[in-house]
């Protein structure tokens, strides 16, 4: 029964988000306070930013009407084409934003790694070496302690 519900529910999550993108593309931008960026953002594209608002609004009354309603198919490529306007229209915009690492500054050229540690030697078998020796090396438990490590342990 609930699964039912779930495109509605879905339709109705699509329609606030769509109404969220409606009032961002309609309100005037306000710069940040510090600009942290190097070089200047891409200005948004407001015919972009609305389309796509629109193309979710419009999949979202195409989700929360259901079957019952005959325009479905129609309202569903309606809303395809309302999406790949708005990216088309915004994709500066969108292409610094999902950049990220465009404005920061450039990561310094390969910098020296220091040495890797030398690999640790294999276990001597006729001196006891093993799990148990490794242990030791460590400074972990072994088996002449008290209580051994794991509890119960055969090593």
């Amino acid at each position: 029964m609930w699964i039912e519900i779930l495109p509605r529910l879905s339709g109705l999550a699509a329609l606030l988000i769509g109404v969220i993108l409606l009032a961002d593309a309609v309100t005037p931008d306000r710069p940040p306070p510090v600009e942290r960026r190097r070089s200047p953002r891409a200005p948004r594209n407001r015919l972009g930013q609305g389309s796509f608002a629109l193309g979710v609004l419009v999949l979202g009354a195409a989700l929360a009407a259901g079957e019952s309603w005959g325009g479905a198919t129609a309202a569903v490529i309606a809303a395809l084409a309302l999406l790949t306007l708005g990216v088309v229209l915004d994709a500066r915009h969108l292409s610094g934003l999902l950049a990220g690492s465009a404005g920061r500054a450039p990561a310094p050229e390969s910098a020296p790694r220091p040495p890797e540690p030398p690999p640790e030697p294999p276990p001597d078998r006729a001196t006891g070496g093993g799990r148990q020796e490794q242990r030791r090396r460590r400074g972990g438990p072994s088996n002449d302690d008290p209580l051994p490590w794991p509890l119960g342990s055969d090593d």
